[in-house]
């Protein structure tokens, strides 16, 4: 911390902006990215204690630390900038480095064009009262979360935030169980939990998100037990594994518990490349996974009904069953309404919450519950390739560096994958999804060096 003071007592200190920029080191840089990230990670733990003295919605939680992030994300991009230039990097070497970031920055040239022609309304503007995704909502997911999160290479930084959204977990957890076994908790309650039809929300607004928050720490425990070499901190990484599968169990979000089997899988193939062997602790988390999945089996059968009815629609769709529409609970049938949505508009799509009351009319459900369709009936087709094609590029990075692959990265490569085999049967949430982007942007390994001039190290 005191390096950092004297690194900006040398940019105060210069005497031109040329010099203030050239100043400008990596630390300070990454420690300027690192304070959005970890305030929307701690967002979750503040919630649950937020609310245990007020009545406080996550919206307006969650609408400050947008504010702070974009605030400090404008700031960023101007140093950013200022520092390259003043660098004399060339334009070129820039895009070369930052290939997703390229597709986002397109990604949102689309999302803004698609909303010129569809026009301003306050979806635009606010998003609708539930999920709260405005167009500056989807802006700052892109252009800040990620450039924030990609900037950042320093390890510790990294592992505090992944400690941070571990240790907040494992806090909402506990009062879970407390809730689901021991006596309702009057927070929990105010939600959407159904505890007969094991539906458990805690401070989220509905299962299914409290279930994109449980896949992504249960794959950074996993993860991180495997690859640390602390014994305290592995011994932590192991109890929040094993209490979140519990509490996502008890959740039944069957496409949750679904990408993290397929995750763990991923796990042990990603390791596999770089290691050139079979990692035991890797195999040995996935078996963990199942047997806890077989023993809480003796209290909530939701595991292996879900399995059956999702082999079950599976095949109905194969037949084209007269009730295939009700397949992945009435899944099927948003779907094929938003694909006939899509042929509509296939270029630029209908915009912010476009297709919603429509797909409500026609649904009784107003999102497609697929994160791809819901991007191409918003933005339009060319918009979720280009998505697609950004997203792609850190797992091609990843394996083109994977020599070079630390430990955080590689949590952060196996919880992205996680959470965008779950986003193809979910929604985005203005409480989740940043998450996806932050982890993403810890995943690139593209801009090995951000700055040339690394005076910080």
């Amino acid at each position: 911390m005191e390096n950092l003071k004297n690194q900006f007592r040398i940019i105060i200190k210069s005497k031109t902006i040329n010099e203030m920029f050239s100043n400008i080191t990596q630390d300070i840089i990454e420690f300027i990215a690192f304070i959005p990230i970890i305030i929307m990670t701690l967002s979750p733990l503040y919630q649950l204690i937020k609310n245990f003295f007020i009545s406080y919605h996550y919206t307006f939680t969650i609408n400050s630390i947008n504010q702070i992030a974009g605030i400090l994300g404008i700031f960023l991009l101007i140093l950013f900038i200022g520092k390259n230039i003043a660098e004399k990097r060339k334009i070129s070497e820039l895009i070369k480095e930052n290939k997703t970031m390229m597709f986002f920055i397109i990604f949102s040239a689309l999302m803004i064009i698609s909303t010129v022609i569809n026009g301003f309304n306050d979806y635009v503007f606010h998003g609708d009262r539930y999920r709260n995704e405005s167009l500056f909502t989807y802006l700052i997911y892109f252009l800040i979360y990620f450039f924030c999160a990609s900037l950042i290479k320093n390890g510790k930084l990294k592992s505090v935030a992944i400690y941070t959204y571990i240790s907040g977990s494992i806090v909402i957890g506990i009062f879970s169980i407390i809730h689901v076994f021991f006596t309702p908790i009057e927070q929990f309650s105010h939600y959407m939990a159904d505890i007969e039809r094991h539906q458990l929300t805690s401070i989220f607004m509905q299962f299914n998100h409290y279930g994109y928050y449980l896949l992504m720490a249960i794959l950074l425990s996993s993860s991180m037990f495997i690859l640390e070499k602390s014994r305290t901190l592995k011994i932590l990484c192991m109890f929040s594994f094993i209490l979140n599968v519990v509490v996502l169990i008890i959740n039944n979000t069957f496409g949750c518990y679904l990408a993290c089997f397929l995750a763990m899988i991923f796990n042990i193939i990603v390791l596999h490349i770089k290691e050139r062997k079979i990692n035991k602790n890797a195999v040995f988390m996935l078996i963990c996974f199942i047997a806890i999945s077989c023993i809480m089996t003796l209290w909530y059968n939701t595991i292996f009904t879900n399995i059956y009815t999702f082999i079950l629609d599976i095949l109905k769709i194969a037949r084209n069953s007269e009730d295939a529409e009700n397949a992945g609970t009435h899944r099927w049938k948003l779907w094929k309404y938003t694909a006939s949505y899509i042929k509509e508009k296939p270029v630029f799509g209908f915009g912010v919450e476009g297709i919603s009351q429509r797909l409500d009319k026609d649904t009784g459900v107003d999102r497609s519950h697929n994160e791809f369709l819901q991007y191409s009936a918003f933005f339009g087709i060319p918009s979720a390739i280009i998505y697609i094609c950004g997203v792609m590029t850190v797992f091609f990075e990843g394996l083109k560096n994977k020599s070079k692959l630390d430990i955080y990265t590689i949590t952060a490569i196996i919880t992205a994958f996680g959470y965008l085999v779950s986003s193809f049967f979910g929604n985005t949430m203005y409480y989740t999804a940043p998450f996806l982007f932050i982890f993403l942007g810890f995943a690139f390994t593209g801009n090995n060096k951000i700055i040339k001039n690394n005076k910080g190290d």
